[in-house]
């Protein structure tokens, strides 16, 4: 329980244990337990959303309501790592300065417009994704995206031999890509076909993104781990979105 504590404390502002004490070894070894974040996370997110139908709140609201409870939740690692990220590829510099914009506390153009299409998007596909399976889809996103952040953690080096992303890697295991993979599989499954479906088409894009960035940054750091979560997060939706209109088609 200690690592899970330590994984929550991470992904989340639940904070059962103080982060400052933990000591690097302990935070790598937490990697395994993200996805049992994610499981709580959409946990709390589905509870919302139900809540939110319970009250009889407008679409738009509700949606509103949604964002700004998983930010809350959440708080705004991950969304500090996409649009840190965000500022250095769209950037259109080499590598090294791609790098140094990234760890500059500043925040550019590129960050913001990112951040507001991010939001955007998420508000749009919560409005087109049917209420019911909106509550699967709120449980369902962050265990996805949770999953892959364990698998980009495990699968790519480094761009930075100091930074955050080393820090993880240093307790890589095949147990947690196995872990993550069980979980995942698992729950996409009960949930039903569309969801599995989306989790599999989001997990192909997925790496194909980090890959891609990788290519650039030469591996990945900890700020493109946020990148790649919130968009996956949106690949997610996006899947599921049109994996229900085909459905609802036929």
């Amino acid at each position: 329980m200690h690592n899970f504590f330590t994984a929550l404390g991470f992904l989340t502002r639940i904070h059962v244990k103080n982060s400052k004490t933990c000591t690097a070894q302990e935070f790598s070894a937490s990697v395994v337990y993200f996805p049992w974040v994610g499981i709580m996370i959409g946990s709390f997110l589905a509870i919302a959303h139900k809540l939110c139908l319970y009250l009889q709140l407008p679409n738009f609201l509700q949606g509103v309501v949604l964002i700004f409870w998983e930010i809350c939740l959440t708080g705004t690692l991950l969304l500090d790592g996409f649009m840190d990220t965000s500022d250095g590829i769209f950037s259109a510099r080499n590598r090294d300065k791609m790098l140094i914009i990234m760890k500059d506390s500043h925040v550019g153009a590129n960050a913001v417009i990112a951040l507001v299409l991010l939001i955007l998007f998420k508000l749009s596909f919560y409005l087109a994704i049917g209420e019911e399976q909106l509550t699967c889809a709120l449980f369902a996103m962050p265990l996805v995206t949770k999953v892959l952040l364990v698998f980009f953690i495990n699968n790519f080096s480094s761009a930075r031999p100091d930074g955050l992303g080393a820090l993880f890697q240093q307790s890589s295991t095949i147990f947690s890509n196995i872990m993550a993979t069980v979980l995942s599989f698992g729950g996409l499954i009960l949930l039903g076909l569309p969801y599995l479906l989306a989790g599999i088409i989001t997990f192909v894009l997925g790496w194909i993104l980090a890959k891609y960035i990788a290519s650039i940054l030469g591996g990945l750091t900890g700020d493109t781990y946020g990148f790649l979560t919130e968009c996956s997060g949106i690949i997610f939706l996006a899947s599921l979105y049109f994996l229900l209109r085909v459905g609802a088609g036929n």
